[in-house]
């Protein structure tokens, strides 16, 4: 397993050295607009790291990372598909029987404080500027889960809903932009994000506070929510179809504690109103509260504008 260790070492320095420029600044949108939201905590990280890890760990660090996490208590085993459920046990039981039980690993939880910067600006030459205005919301095992993800198919689930009718069709600021909630365990964070010519950063910025504002001050239509519900609910049924999705989705929702049944979350989503997710917006998606990263072109003036944007 661990016999090529200085060609995987190469291989994930390349990975490493995409997201980066010329001085070695996280250019990957993304890891700087998480890097915002959760300084110094393992939610603020890119996934691969930075290079001065890679270049210091070695074998032992590896079998320690794998003795410590892949054990039967981080373990979740699901199997979807046509199967004699006693011949599967049997070839569970003779595959993984001898896997060492080890300690169940404790996440390390989401911090609870504000981060205090607001504003993220890295310089990066190229056409357009690429930005993301964030937000705090509830994880994935909270009462607000269902409404936040019928919130983002309301505001970005196809070209008639409001992001993309707005931004790209009715003003012409973006090819594409989009809206979305990615959730974790204990937390999420709500994201619109798009590329659009330096000069027409603020303008983007505030185009999704008015989106923000319509969705504050009135509740999404019946409509939109119906439709936003019924291509939800057909996503999930053609889970079903699919023995990796449904693997995929009963043994993560195992991992995380949460209901596995389909039908439990089809329910949760039908359970859903207009008012519910005009009240998640007003909760979760604050102005004050809000966090913007920018990658891309910006001179003093659109800095200052930036800035003053999200009062940072």
């Amino acid at each position: 397993m661990l016999t090529e260790l200085s060609t995987e070492k190469q291989i994930i320095r390349e990975e490493i050295l995409e997201e980066l420029n010329e001085e070695g600044q996280q250019i990957d949108i993304d890891n700087v607009s998480r890097e915002l939201l959760y300084p110094g905590h393992p939610l603020g990280f890119s996934i691969a790291g930075p290079l001065a890890n890679l270049d210091r760990f070695e074998r032992t660090d590896l079998r320690r990372h794998h003795t410590d996490h892949y054990a039967a208590r981080n373990s979740v085993i699901c199997v979807a598909g046509a199967f004699d459920p006693r011949e599967l046990g049997d070839t569970i039981h003779s595959h993984f029987d001898g896997m060492q039980v080890g300690d169940a690993i404790q996440p390390s939880m989401a911090p609870r404080d504000v981060a205090p910067a607001r504003f993220s600006y890295v310089h990066e030459h190229g056409s357009q500027t690429d930005v993301r205005l964030s937000f705090h919301t509830p994880g994935i095992l909270s009462p607000e889960a269902p409404i936040l993800l019928l919130l983002a198919r309301v505001l970005d689930d196809g070209l008639s809903t409001r992001v993309h009718q707005t931004i790209c069709e009715e003003r012409g600021l973006a090819y594409e932009a989009f809206a979305g909630n990615d959730t974790f365990e204990d937390c999420g964070v709500f994201d619109f994000g798009a590329s659009v010519e330096h000069k027409k950063a603020p303008v983007l910025i505030e185009t999704v506070f008015e989106l923000i504002e319509e969705l504050r001050r009135d509740p999404p239509t019946e409509d939109e929510v119906e439709k936003a519900k019924r291509r939800y609910l057909w996503d999930l049924r053609t889970v079903r179809d699919d023995p990796e999705a449904t693997a995929h989705f009963v043994g993560s929702s195992a991992l995380f504690g949460i209901a596995e049944q389909l039908g439990a979350m089809a329910a949760e989503v039908a359970q859903v109103t207009p008012a519910d997710i005009q009240r998640t917006v007003q909760d979760s998606l604050d102005r004050k509260n809000a966090y913007l990263t920018c990658v891309g072109v910006l001179d003093n003036g659109l800095l200052s504008d930036m800035r003053g944007l999200v009062g940072a």
